[in-house]
């Protein structure tokens, strides 16, 4: 009889407290299960390989007039995946920080700007935008706000 009182006192301070704090259960971001974000780390693995694969073909079938530009889109590729195998071993680790995603969130804009005002790398665009889902997802996931540069 005392645990059921002392549950229901915990029950009515939380609900009181809350309320006085603005707290909502609507409020609360979406949070993922182990499970799920297992699976999309997997999904995005398989995306970035992908993507990695026709970003390398259509560089090589571009005719493109600065180097640097191909070399700084290499270079923002390897950034990425990087970025990306910390933010994987952290999560298996149990330690990944809302600091790792915005670093792949950071890298992927590198990408993203390049990427979408070029029409030289159609397949790799294409291959891109399913990848950008991913990382949408990953935002979300992680209750950060994210919108991709114009």
């Amino acid at each position: 009889m005392k645990k059921t009182i002392h549950l229901l006192v915990m029950i009515a301070v939380s609900l009181v407290l809350g309320t006085a704090f603005g707290f909502r259960a609507q409020d609360l971001p979406h949070r993922l299960s182990d499970h799920d974000l297992k699976e999309l780390f997997g999904r995005m693995e398989r995306d970035a390989e992908r993507f990695r694969k026709s970003l390398h073909e259509d560089l090589e079938h571009a005719h493109w007039d600065d180097k640097r530009d191909r070399e700084s889109m290499n270079k923002a590729a390897v950034e990425f995946e990087h970025a990306t195998d910390r933010l994987k071993d952290h999560f298996h680790n149990g330690n990944a920080r809302p600091a790792d995603v915005q670093e792949v969130l950071d890298r992927g804009a590198e990408i993203d700007t390049f990427i979408v005002g070029r029409h030289l790398v159609p397949r790799a665009r294409a291959d891109w935008m399913t990848l950008r889902a991913d990382l949408d997802q990953l935002a979300s996931a992680y209750n950060i706000t994210w919108s991709w540069p114009a």
